[in-house]
């Protein structure tokens, strides 16, 4: 970006972050900023003001995004018209939507998308709607499992043909989840270990689709909505590759302890 589009690129960023309360779908522009980049294209075609031209500014958006973009344009606009600044010579005519160009198909980094989104509030309907959006598969990392109403959001998604595997630490109070989970899904009960079998498995983390990771301190329990807790949904491919190889290498590590 030149010196001009670098400065309406940040002074929608800015106004995103101290003034979002005035821009509808603010949170989804600010993201979609991200991984965008503003062009301004110079049409060569005299304004209504002497000696301007008219000028289009487009929006550059990662192609995986770039459908949800175009759903926006409206909210884009009106955040562009606040921010723009004509000068001696150009005026604003259109907004455009437009890919952001890739160098070739292997340029997985401009075609995935990543974010990392904090949550301190509200955590079970963030993990309950996590659950409901997974397409192929739902493995679950979790020291303490006793929610009932989690237990059916997996089963009803086991129904949608979505596979589940789960990790539990055989703990007492999680007996009574871990035969229902036993009985529904692949599930792997880690035993304790050590001295008078004081460590266990703390892990509370589950991949959806070997894309998003819920990752914190939140276990599966009624309680735990009631406490301080934080939960973080990553989507980054590399990210919930590195927790795939670890659930792989704990389930492996009890598989024959559950024979």
């Amino acid at each position: 970006m030149n010196e001009r589009e670098m400065k309406l690129y940040s002074t929608m960023v800015a106004t995103l972050k101290y003034d979002s309360e005035n821009y509808k779908n603010a949170e989804k522009l600010s993201t979609i900023l991200e991984y965008s980049e503003i062009e301004l294209l110079d049409t060569r075609i005299f304004s209504n003001k002497s000696y301007h031209f008219w000028e289009d500014v487009s929006v550059r958006v990662k192609i995986p995004l770039i459908k949800e973009t175009r759903l926006l344009l409206k909210s884009f606009e009106a955040l562009i018209n606040d921010c723009y600044s004509g000068d001696e010579q150009y005026e604003l005519r259109n907004i455009l939507i437009r890919p952001k160009q890739i160098a070739n198909l292997n340029d997985l980094d401009n075609l995935e998308i990543k974010s990392h989104t904090a949550s301190f509030n509200n955590i079970r309907e963030e993990v309950i709607q996590s659950i409901r959006m997974a397409k192929h598969s739902i493995w679950i990392n979790i020291a303490w499992f006793t929610d009932d109403n989690l237990f059916q959001e997996l089963c009803d998604q086991k129904l949608n043909g979505v596979n589940i595997r789960v990790l539990i630490s055989d703990e007492e109070s999680n007996q009574r989840m871990i035969s229902k989970l036993k009985e529904q899904f692949e599930t792997i009960i880690v035993q304790k270990w050590g001295f008078n079998n004081y460590n266990r498995l703390h892990s509370k983390y589950c991949i959806i689709d070997y894309s998003i990771v819920l990752h914190g301190s939140f276990n599966w329990t009624p309680t735990a909505s009631q406490n301080e807790e934080h939960l973080t949904i990553s989507v980054d491919r590399q990210l919930a590759k590195q927790y795939t190889n670890n659930f792989k290498v704990i389930f492996q590590n009890s598989y024959g302890r559950n024979l």
